[in-house]
C-alpha cells in the first residue's frame, strides 16, 4: 500500500481535512498529514472539526504533525494545498515527481460556512485526484459486469432488471458504462443508440459511493 502526505502550513485546517476526507473516499493508500511550520501537538481547527463533522468524517481526534526530512522517504506522493508548500517542499529535498498542488487557499480565522466551503473544495478536488490516479474509473461494460449491475439495481429500484436483462441488452446494441472505485463495481449507466439518436436506459450508483461524482461522469461519458 502506497503511502501519501498532505502538506499545508500548521497542519490544523487543510491538511487535517484533506487526511479525513481522503480516508472516507479510498482504502488504498495510507493515509497522513502534517504542516511545513507546524508545532507538533495541536488541536485541529474547531471549525475543521465541524466542517466534516456534517460529512460524516471524525478528525477531532487529529494533532498536528511538523514536517521532517524522515517522511521523504517514507512518503510516495506529497499532496500541497499551494504552490508555496510545493516551493518548502522543494527546498527541504522533496523530489518534485513526488509533489502534486491540490490548490487550496486557506481557511484560517473564517466562519464556519468558509470551512464548509473549503471542504467541499477540498472533497471535489480530491475526488479529480483519484481519477487521475486511476483509483476511480469510468469504463466500458466487460463480461460478467451485469452481475454487480444488477445488484446495483435491487438496491436502487423496486423494479430491477436481472443479470440476465441485463446482458441481454448489452448483446442486443445497448452501450454500457460503468464506475469503479478501488476495484469495485460502484455505479454504471446505459444507452439504447439508433441510428439518429440515442436514450438512456438507466442510470444508478450505490447509495455508500453518492457525491462522489460518478453520476455526473457517467453521463458525460454517454456525450
Amino acid at each position: 500500500m502506497k503511502n501519501i502526505m498532505f502538506i499545508c502550513t500548521g497542519n490544523t485546517c487543510r491538511s487535517p481535512m484533506a487526511e479525513g476526507i481522503f480516508k472516507s473516499l479510498t482504502d488504498s493508500f495510507s493515509v497522513k498529514s502534517a504542516g511545513v511550520s507546524a508545532l507538533s501537538g495541536d488541536s485541529v481547527a474547531d471549525n475543521a472539526v465541524s466542517a466534516l463533522s456534517e460529512m460524516g468524517i471524525d478528525i477531532s481526534g487529529k494533532r498536528s504533525i511538523a514536517f521532517s526530512h524522515y517522511m521523504i522517504s517514507e512518503t510516495d506522493m506529497f499532496v500541497a494545498m499551494t504552490d508555496s508548500h510545493k516551493t518548502l517542499l522543494l527546498l527541504n529535498g522533496v523530489p518534485e515527481e513526488k509533489i502534486v498542488v491540490l490548490g487550496v487557499a486557506d481557511p484560517f480565522g473564517g466562519d464556519l460556512e468558509v470551512y464548509r466551503k473549503c471542504a467541499a473544495e477540498i472533497k471535489r478536488k480530491l475526488i479529480d485526484l483519484l481519477f487521475w490516479l486511476g483509483c476511480y474509473e469510468i469504463r466500458r461494460f466487460k463480461d460478467g459486469d451485469e452481475t454487480e449491475i444488477a445488484n446495483i439495481e435491487k438496491e436502487c429500484f423496486s423494479s430491477p432488471w436481472s443479470a440476465d436483462e441485463i446482458l441481454k441488452s448489452h448483446k442486443n446494441g445497448t452501450v454500457f458504462f460503468v464506475a469503479t472505485a478501488d476495484g469495485k463495481t460502484v455505479g454504471y449507466c446505459g444507452m439504447q443508440l439508433t441510428e439518429y439518436t440515442g436514450f438512456i436506459t438507466n442510470i444508478a450508483v450505490y447509495e455508500k459511493y453518492r457525491n462522489r461524482g460518478f453520476g455526473n461522469r457517467l453521463l458525460l461519458t454517454l456525450q
